[in-house]
């Protein structure tokens, strides 16, 4: 089955379609040693519509098993998991996020919406600083050009960015709670520590990254380990940024040292580190991307793919400008720029493909409970 064909799939025969295709794969069972899909497959032979959310969402895409399966495209039989699961991950989203997007204003939904959103957000931020300068004296503790603070007052920056986390964290807590739920069923199996902390190092270590040994059969049927060291450059640059976050948070608010910090402190450095790996890892998953083989994949999904990616390359970049750019004219402007590309990406995470990596933790760790119930060994 083509590309096209499965995107335009309604639900209800994507569903028809995913047990036509893992049927087959369950009879054939040749990639059981690809990865954990496989094995959950093998322990489920009455499908639901719980158990394909949690076979997408647990999936990796690294294209072994497409690319190794005697019936994939051309065969008659059209098995693809690659991009079944793609699309089926795809209409999670939608389905998750409708009520949520119902609720919106047209005029905020979609690209456009964020677009929006982050002027409203640079609106308001140039507000508070244009205030910030009419009541108070350019003096003072933040009164070097080159502190945050003397472009944006601190009380609204942080009012603001408070504001957009809480709202997005509650929003998708909400909906990983519905993501939990549908996964799990009716399952009253407790999550004992050793389960939770085998899910954290499959995560950490970006396991089923590797396929079958060698690394994602991406962009082509050529086993590479490359996906899974830029992957690993975006999930620890962005360690990385929270630690510069928290690491300032302690410097100037339990040591009364005020930014800007020189480039050798420990915010800046972790700063520059966790900037340049962010940027490393979503261009070289990008130049992937444009090569990439497109018969396993879903067209809508890649889409969001390249949105996401170029967003958080935008969001890294804009960062790094800040502290190249902090002692020049320039500076107020991409400050300005930055922030409020990072409020609107606050905003609009629990709309994106950003709960992509919420889904994929709690299948790994439904999978990883399901095991231990069994006393199954890893895959």
């Amino acid at each position: 089955m083509s590309t096209p064909e499965l995107a335009g799939k309604a639900a209800g025969g994507l569903f028809e379609e995913a047990e036509r295709q893992l049927r087959i794969c369950n009879a054939c069972r040749y990639c059981d040693g690809y990865c954990a899909v496989f094995t959950g497959l093998e322990r489920r032979p009455l499908l639901t519509a719980g158990d394909l959310t949690q076979l997408a969402h647990l999936c990796h895409d690294c294209r072994n098993c497409f690319y190794a399966c005697m019936y994939s495209p051309p065969h008659a039989f059209a098995v693809n998991p690659p991009q079944l699961f793609s699309a089926l991950r795809r209409a999670t989203y939608d389905r998750q996020r409708r009520t949520l997007v119902k609720a919106m204003p047209p005029a905020l939904r979609g690209w456009h919406g964020t677009a929006a959103v982050t002027v409203i957000a640079a609106l308001l931020l140039l507000a508070a600083a244009q205030l910030s300068r009419s009541t108070q004296p350019p003096t003072g503790v933040h009164g070097s050009s080159a502190s945050p603070y003397s472009v944006i007052p601190y009380a609204a920056l942080v009012t603001l960015v408070l504001i957009a986390s809480a709202w997005s964290a509650l929003t998708m807590l909400r909906m990983a709670r519905r993501h939990w739920t549908e996964i799990r069923g009716s399952a009253t199996r407790r999550l004992g520590w050793a389960v939770v902390l085998q899910t954290i190092a499959d995560a950490g270590q970006l396991r089923y990254l590797k396929g079958g040994g060698a690394g994602c059969a991406y962009p082509d049927q050529e086993p590479t380990p490359a996906r899974r060291r830029f992957h690993a450059a975006i999930l620890y640059g962005f360690a990385a940024l929270l630690l510069s976050t928290v690491s300032a948070s302690v410097a100037q608010h339990l040591l009364g040292a005020q930014p800007p910090y020189p480039i050798a402190s420990v915010p800046v450095g972790l700063g520059i580190a966790g900037g340049a790996s962010v940027v490393l890892g979503c261009s070289g998953l990008l130049i992937l991307k444009a090569r990439m083989d497109t018969v396993p994949a879903d067209a809508r999904m890649t889409a969001r793919d390249y949105g996401l990616l170029v967003t958080l390359d935008l969001l890294a970049v804009t960062g790094l400008l800040t502290l190249a750019l902090r002692d020049t004219p320039a500076y107020a402007a991409v400050l300005t720029a930055h922030l409020s590309l990072v409020v609107a990406a606050i905003l609009a995470a629990p709309y994106s493909k950003i709960l992509h990596a919420v889904y994929r933790f709690l299948s790994i760790l439904e999978d990883n409970a399901e095991r231990a119930a069994r006393q199954l060994p890893a895959s």
